[in-house]
């Protein structure tokens, strides 16, 4: 409008842009609590992100705050760094340096000091409190300045206060810079914008077109500058039109501001950060990401304007956003806050480097050795892009250095292209919990730098994503039982019951089988084989060996049935029956249980022993203690003679017996005149030696070895009996 003596308020021109500058001191980061919040080395503490508004790209642009509402700018150089903490020590940070200016005072400005504005309407916060323009001071009159953002980069610090120097940087090339039109334009102002490069491309990203039948207009002439103005202003508290434009590929604007009032601009840049969203204890890791653009170009007008809206209606197409050029899948998205989650799902829906959730893993203990991830889908922007992955094999919740893939793979398409990735399985992976799988976490990492690939950290320019993914483990145990608890004798049979389990919570297949063996070779010098089954069928015998393999899904189970017919001459009369399961196939001789070990606790194998349990009791008659007379079976004495008996209880057998009872019962006959009578009782016995054995009428022997014997006596005299 003509005059603006009539209000207070002024236009300022907010400014975000990319160019070399000196080094500002740089205050203290957000508490650990904001990483995600955009921030200014201004001091002001004024939000950087717009976060109401209509705006389409509220949560991409990142604004430029030079102080306070009012701050003078007219040093001959301000630098400030525009930052957003990503990590608890990393920042993404910018340089933006205002020089070169000439004209009219400058100082800091918020879109909305005067009401009309219509730039608050896209781009503002709950407070109000978005300083993010560089305007003029006084009224009807022009300013000119330099505004460049010469240093971007990620940013890692020894403390969370981030105070010194970093102590390393990774540098981030910004893919152009934002300029907008931050206070109420009428018919006589404009605010103008060339870029360096001189072939930059202009886009017109977001346009406002206001409460008012105004028109609101863009030209471009051939030295490529942009200049944004309007037919006429809207009253407050009416709106006036604005429009917000992308100088792509530009890092310097030479501004100009034209006010019959006040005038004003406002700049940033289209940055942010793709985080992983994997549980927390995994770390953070993230890219750079930078979205590319189509459309939206205004033509060359060297003459006239080109109308971006008219009486409240938006006639210009404005330029699409696309996904950045270096990427994983399709799309690549940024988040302002880390989205670390149970199942990683707290990402905005760009996981699409894989066109479908990861298949269930199983691992099948010294079998599995390699797992590849195929159709792996990334984009590069002309440079080399790398891919790595990182799978949590043992399930400790995080990532370890050898969990990372066997080697990168590499895209070089502007197009999406498949890679596959490989990983050498470890062998810690540890048994399987869960029913339906353990969920572990893979994640993908896509860089134009090698050198930044890690399972935590940034990359310049890239895309982290997080996968979960089931991780089966299947395992066997076995048991054995038999229908005999001793060796039968000649002609009894045996049978042998083999019951293999899959007690994990991953399958057996075809390719990867389950396997179970029993060894018979200690068996068969005792008795003969019969006919062997199995169910599920498919069981094997070669020579003394049995074997069965096959699929077995979780809780399954497969029965061995072996009988066996004791000799009529058996061997050592000791039947040792050992079964022993597998992921791998066994040869005769290895199919071993040690009786106690490790082995037959786990159950990864079993034993079963059958004894022959026999003794025999010798019985002998003496006419004295030593033993050396004996007295012939059938001999008549006369009454009161003394006889001394000797027992030799003897084990004949092929196990050690135990509670050996041993008891005698005499019978005196006697024949006279009178006719016979008979008397029966019990003589006392003694077991001399050890073990112990308590004299009596019933002695017990506490243990007797395989081909032992114990000798015991007794004596009485005739006729007393």
């Amino acid at each position: 409008m003509s005059s603006r003596l009539m209000r207070a308020a002024w236009t300022a021109v907010a400014v975000l842009v990319v160019a070399a500058a000196g080094v500002a001191v740089q205050p203290a980061a957000p508490a650990r609590s904001a990483v995600g919040d955009a921030s200014s080395s201004s001091g002001s503490g004024a939000s950087v992100r717009a976060t109401t508004g209509s705006g389409l790209y509220r949560d991409r642009i990142l604004w430029v705050n030079w102080g306070a509402q009012g701050a003078s700018l007219n040093a001959t150089s301000t630098t400030v760094w525009t930052y957003l903490q990503v990590g608890d020590l990393t920042r993404l940070e910018v340089q933006c340096t205002l020089s070169g200016r000439s004209g009219d005072s400058l100082q800091a400005y918020r879109s909305g000091q005067w009401g009309a504005d219509g730039l608050q309407v896209l781009y503002n916060t709950p407070a109000n409190d978005l300083v993010n323009g560089i305007g003029t001071v006084n009224q009807s009159v022009a300013a000119t300045f330099n505004l460049g953002c010469g240093t971007a980069r990620l940013a890692t610090y020894a403390s969370s206060a981030f105070t010194g120097a970093p102590t390393s940087t990774a540098a981030v090339t910004l893919s152009g810079l934002v300029f907008a039109d931050a206070e109420s334009t009428n018919g006589g102002e404009f605010t103008r914008a060339t870029p360096t490069p001189s072939t930059a491309t202009w886009r017109i990203l977001d346009v406002y077109p206001g409460t008012c039948s105004a028109t609101y207009r863009v030209q471009r002439d051939m030295a490529n500058r942009l200049t944004l103005g309007a037919s006429a202003e809207c009253s407050a508290p009416g709106r006036s039109a604005t429009a917000v434009a992308f100088a792509q590929g530009a890092t310097t604007l030479a501004v100009s501001l034209e006010g019959s009032g006040l005038a004003a601009a406002a700049f940033g840049v289209v940055v942010g950060v793709d985080y992983g969203d994997a549980p927390a204890s995994y770390g953070l890791a993230g890219g750079v990401v930078q979205p590319t653009w189509t459309g939206g170009e205004p033509g060359v007008n060297v003459f006239g304007w080109t109308t971006l809206a008219s009486n409240g209606s938006v006639s210009f197409t404005r330029a699409v956003l696309g996904p950045p050029s270096t990427r994983l899948g399709p799309n690549a998205v940024p988040e302002l806050l880390p989205a670390s989650s149970a199942d990683a799902s707290g990402d905005t829906p760009d996981e699409d480097a894989l066109a479908a959730a990861l298949a269930d893993i199983t691992y099948v203990r010294g079998v599995t050795t390699t797992y590849a991830v195929a159709n792996i889908r990334c984009a590069a922007d002309g440079a080399t892009t790398y891919v790595r992955g990182w799978l949590d094999w043992n399930r400790n919740g995080q990532f370890d250095a050898g969990e990372a893939s066997s080697a990168d793979a590499t895209c070089t398409s502007t197009t999406s292209t498949n890679v596959t990735l490989s990983f050498a399985v470890p062998s810690t992976v540890p048994e399987g919990q869960a029913a339906g799988g353990d969920r572990t976490f893979l994640r993908l990492m896509a860089s134009t730098v090698q050198a930044q690939l890690a399972p935590t950290g940034f990359t310049a320019r890239g895309e982290v994503e997080d996968w979960p993914v089931r991780l089966r483990v299947p395992r066997l145990q076995v048991t054995k039982t038999a229908n005999a608890t001793v060796m039968p004798a000649a002609g009894g049979v045996v049978t042998y019951t083999v019951v293999a389990t899959n007690v994990g919570n991953g399958s057996y297949t075809a390719a990867a089988p389950a396997r179970v063996y029993d060894d018979l070779t200690a068996v068969t010098d005792d008795a003969t084989r019969g006919t062997v089954t199995s169910s599920p069928t498919g069981v094997t015998v070669s020579g003394q060996l049995v074997s069965w393999s096959g699929a077995l899904d979780p809780g399954a189970s497969v029965t061995l049935t072996i009988p066996v017919t004791v000799l009529a001459t058996p061997g050592d009369r000791v039947m040792t029956n050992v079964a022993r399961v597998s992921h791998t196939v066994l040869a005769a001789g290895s199919v071993t249980c040690a009786a106690g070990s490790s082995d037959e606790a786990a159950q990864v194998c079993a034993r079963h022993v059958l004894y022959r349990s026999e003794v025999r009791v010798t019985k002998e008659a003496f006419t004295s203690a030593a033993f050396t007379t004996p007295i012939t079976s059938g001999a008549s004495l006369a009454p009161g003679t003394t006889v001394y008996w000797r027992y030799t209880v003897q084990n004949t057998g092929s196990a050690p017996l135990t509670d050996v009872v041993l008891t005698d019962t005499a019978t005196d006959t006697r024949t006279d005149a009178g006719g016979t009578t008979s008397a029966t009782t019990s003589p006392v016995i003694s077991c001399p030696g050890t073990p112990t054995v308590t004299p009596g009428t019933s002695v017990t022997i506490s243990s007797l070895a395989a081909g032992a014997s114990r000798v015991c006596t007794a004596t009485a005299p005739v006729g007393v009996l």
